[in-house]
């Protein structure tokens, strides 16, 4: 009996293994096929330059007017994802983000992403789907940002070769509230890189995978625990968040 309970668990740490490793090659596939596509080249080159041209006009009130009415004043703040044009308050800006917005909220809904992201090459978030305060920031001049996993996977995916990914592990994300992983990769024009694309990636999906492991018992568990020997998954014995305690 005790042979056959030890399978059992061998099992399932095996396929949680699996899980994880597939799982994130799905992101990397994601991100792989998003920056290959010419619309994505599109929308980070004309999203920069609306952001530029605001800037050109509004100087350092350009970010300032953008977070206002996409994040703080977005007439829906229950769900800010939801709202695709904000008319006036969004100047020239409002254009290109009405016209590229679904496809990218698309991707964040049907893959459970906590945020589709792009940013430019000088590290301004040209644009986020779910309209978090690192919108329209930077992450390579707000100290707090830089710190951050969003301004550390910006940096390590910026100068790769086209086609490769940059992983960061889950930190807890200020913008959000709440623990992040994020994966980043250039986007490329020919030979030039005109910015980076990333996903912010939440604990929920790969817990819920997880926790649904079979073969265990009434009382067995599988759970994710990093080198750092703190949680990367959420355990459905508790209440309260589990990741990164």
């Amino acid at each position: 009996v005790e042979a056959q309970r030890d399978q059992s668990m061998q099992a399932s740490l095996n396929t949680a293994t699996a899980l994880v490793s597939d799982y994130y090659s799905g992101v990397e596939v994601d991100l792989k096929l998003f920056v290959q596509r010419s619309d994505t080249v599109t929308a980070m080159k004309n999203l920069t330059r609306a952001l530029e041209e605001l800037r050109m006009g509004l100087k350092e009130r350009a970010a300032p007017q953008l977070q206002a009415a996409y994040v703080t004043e977005n007439p829906n703040q229950e769900d800010r994802s939801a709202v695709d044009s904000v008319g006036a308050k969004g100047a020239t800006y409002d254009a290109p983000h009405k016209r590229f917005h679904p496809g990218f909220r698309t991707l964040k809904v049907e893959r459970a992403y906590s945020d589709v992201l792009l940013i430019s090459p000088v590290g301004d978030v040209v644009y986020s789907v779910a309209k978090n305060t690192d919108f329209a920031g930077n992450v390579v001049n707000d100290p707090a940002l830089a710190s951050s996993g969003l301004g550390q996977v910006f940096a390590a995916a910026k100068d790769l070769p086209e086609g490769s990914a940059a992983f960061v592990d889950y930190t807890q994300y200020g913008p959000t509230g709440t623990p992040q992983s994020f994966m980043a990769m250039p986007v490329y024009e020919k030979d030039e890189a005109t910015g980076v694309m990333v996903l912010s990636i939440s604990p929920a999906t790969l817990s819920a995978r997880i926790s649904s492991l079979s073969g265990l018992g009434q009382t067995g568990e599988v759970v994710l625990v990093g080198q750092d020997g703190l949680l990367r998954s959420e355990s459905p014995r508790t209440n309260e968040p589990d990741v990164l305690t």
